[in-house]
C-alpha cells in the first residue's frame, strides 16, 4: 500500500456549461465505469464556475500541450 507521500489522485474533470462539474477518479472507459471501484461528485453553481476557469487557465499555460 502507498504511503502518503507516494499516492496521488488521477482525477478527471467534465464541465457542462460553466455550472455543473463532475470531478472523479473513474476512467472514461466501458471497464472504468463498469469494473473498477471508483468516485465521483458533480457539483453546482460558483464552485462549477471555479473548476472552469481552472481549466481555462490551464489549457491557456505554455506547459500545456495538446494529445495527438
Amino acid at each position: 500500500m502507498p504511503t502518503q507521500e507516494q499516492a496521488d489522485l488521477h482525477a478527471k474533470v467534465i464541465v457542462v456549461d460553466r455550472k455543473k462539474a463532475l470531478v472523479g477518479s473513474a476512467n472514461l472507459s466501458l471497464r472504468g465505469l463498469m469494473n473498477n471501484h471508483e468516485l465521483g461528485v458533480v457539483v453546482e453553481g460558483p464552485v462549477a464556475a471555479e473548476i472552469a476557469r481552472a481549466i481555462d487557465m490551464l489549457m491557456a499555460s505554455p506547459y500545456t500541450m495538446p494529445v495527438q
